[in-house]
């Protein structure tokens, strides 16, 4: 009779704790990641708007340069070493001899001359990731790289971030020399994500260890 009550209540309490152990990490992590994929396991681009005709206008260019930026975008994850932290002179050395750069405003910055619309930072805090930042032509788009997790951050600004970053440069500047700036070369504070960087990100979109902002900060919540 005391083993019949032990299989009642027993098996309920087993059920109910793998049920636990099961759905909370779907409902933290798997699910996210899940709701990323469609039923055919692809993830679902998010909606980005540029006309067909700067799509055939772009294609060649966007084509190189995923090609060259993602073959970059690799060598620097294979120079640095994810289990330790390089000094500002190991730095140097593995940019500008290893990787052919050069840094800028300290060994943690750093630029290369085929890609003059990006500039690239380092950091080991607190473990190894490193950012790709577009400008000029590619402002707007950034990828960062996250050792711990092995996967690119793909971001692109939105339209209220930027018109933010043109409110700042008003409030740094102040609003009568920005005035004056405006009324001889309108636009010129204005920022805008490029149309070359919505195409350039569809691009690293597909590949599997580039993962849009939002969701990734879903699953590696800071």
């Amino acid at each position: 009779m005391e083993n019949i009550i032990g299989w009642v209540i027993g098996i309920p309490l087993l059920l109910f704790t793998a049920y636990l152990i099961l759905a909370v990490p779907y409902s933290t992590l798997l699910k996210p990641i899940y709701k990323f994929f469609n039923k055919k396991n692809e993830k679902i681009l998010p909606d980005i708007v540029v006309s067909d005709e700067d799509r055939k206008k772009f294609k060649s260019e966007i084509d190189k340069i995923f090609l060259k930026l993602t073959k970059k975008l690799n060598d620097i994850t294979k120079e640095f070493k994810a289990d330790r932290e390089f000094n500002d002179n190991e730095i140097t050395d593995i940019i500008t001899k290893k990787l052919k750069g050069t840094t800028t405003i300290s060994s943690h910055f750093f630029e290369f001359k085929e890609f003059e619309d990006f500039t690239f930072s380092v950091n080991f805090r607190p473990y190894f990731n490193y950012g790709c930042y577009g400008r000029k032509k590619y402002y707007g788009i950034s990828f960062e790289y996250f050792s711990k997790a092995k996967l690119y951050k793909l971001k692109l600004d939105t339209e209220i971030e930027n018109d933010a970053e043109t409110k700042s440069m008003k409030n740094l500047i102040g609003a009568e020399a920005f005035g004056i700036i405006e009324k001889f070369k309108p636009g010129q504070f204005k920022k805008e994500t490029t149309v070359r960087s919505k195409l350039l990100y569809e691009k690293m979109f597909a590949l599997n260890n580039f993962i849009d902002s939002k969701i990734f900060d879903t699953i590696f919540p800071k």
